[in-house]
């Protein structure tokens, strides 16, 4: 016959809590003694069951373990293979890695005849002629800046045309601080408000195309990193419309001033406004004249017969 489980078998299933959990039982049932053994006996037998529960799954799960174990050690050539493949494996994916580095630093030439050709590539070259000494501002743009009453022309700078300075999207012509021939080519006002700190501001300026079009176009100062440079920014598309300009054209930038206030002048050293033939004894264009003695330009002898 199945025996009732009683409360002193109760307190020898407990894990040293019994008396904790009696109080709350009492306090539960509310001074009911029956209520309370009741709730008592669901209390004991709820924390027996988890423990049991607890122990069951400790005991499994080092039983795994030791079967885990047991696998390894009966079988060290399966452990010494799986490692061996592992180790392969990242070796092989370290040397893909290192050989793309070597192609994507060093190009790799698939035949000897590719290297000669890489070697026998012509260098671009340029017209010391143009860059050093630079030519004196030509003639027809003094012409121009004395009608504007305009005084004391400056060579700002001398460089070649990019692609940058072309595109659209840019909508701005460079002016690196670095390659400026002179710092002294605003007036004072100008220079406080375009140099002003932490930023400046843009001033309206009238610019002289190599077509000897006057334009209004903003002069800014524009951070880059730690250092900066100017940009020629609202009204230079407009420029640009005139066709004067391509990529890697040498052009000069002047600056003169005009009734206390500073202009440019935009002069393609390397096509000029009348497509004159560079040389050094002044040799006539198309038209018969003599070149002029700033107004050098840089066009082949094939564009030359082309234009005559």
């Amino acid at each position: 016959m199945e025996r009732k489980l009683q409360i002193e078998d109760l307190k020898n299933m407990g894990d040293g809590s019994f008396e904790k959990m009696q109080e709350e039982a009492r306090k539960h049932a509310g001074g009911d003694t029956e209520k309370a053994t009741i709730i008592l006996e669901e209390m004991v037998l709820t924390d027996f069951l988890s423990s049991r529960r607890n122990t069951e799954a400790t005991t499994h799960r080092s039983e795994t373990e030791s079967v885990g174990v047991q696998r390894k050690e009966r079988d060290p050539k399966s452990f010494s293979i799986n490692h061996t493949k592992k180790k392969l494996f990242e070796e092989t994916e370290l040397v893909e890695k290192d050989s793309r580095k070597l192609i994507k630093g060093k190009r790799v030439c698939s035949s000897s005849d590719e290297q000669e050709k890489r070697i026998a590539k012509k260098p671009k070259t340029t017209n010391k002629e143009i860059i050093d000494p630079p030519p004196e501002l030509p003639d027809e743009f003094k012409n121009i800046i004395q009608e504007m009453n305009g005084t004391d022309p400056k060579l700002l700078i001398q460089k070649q045309v990019q692609e940058t300075d072309l595109a659209t999207h840019q909508r701005r012509f460079a002016i690196p601080r670095g390659e400026l021939k002179t710092t002294e080519f605003l007036t004072r006002e100008e220079h406080m408000i375009v140099d002003r700190q932490p930023k400046g501001d843009s001033i309206e300026l009238t610019l002289l195309d190599p077509a000897l079009q006057e334009f209004e176009v903003h002069f800014k100062r524009w951070k880059m990193g730690n250092s900066f440079t100017y940009n020629l920014t609202t009204g230079w598309l407009k420029v640009l419309e005139n066709k004067t300009l391509k990529v890697d054209d040498w052009i000069q930038l002047w600056c003169f001033q005009r009734d206390s206030k500073s202009c440019l002048a935009l002069v393609n050293l390397t096509r000029g406004g009348r497509r004159q033939v560079a040389s050094s004894n002044g040799s006539s264009g198309c038209d018969g004249e003599g070149t002029s003695s700033g107004g050098v330009s840089l066009i082949t002898q094939e564009e030359h017969q082309q234009g005559c």
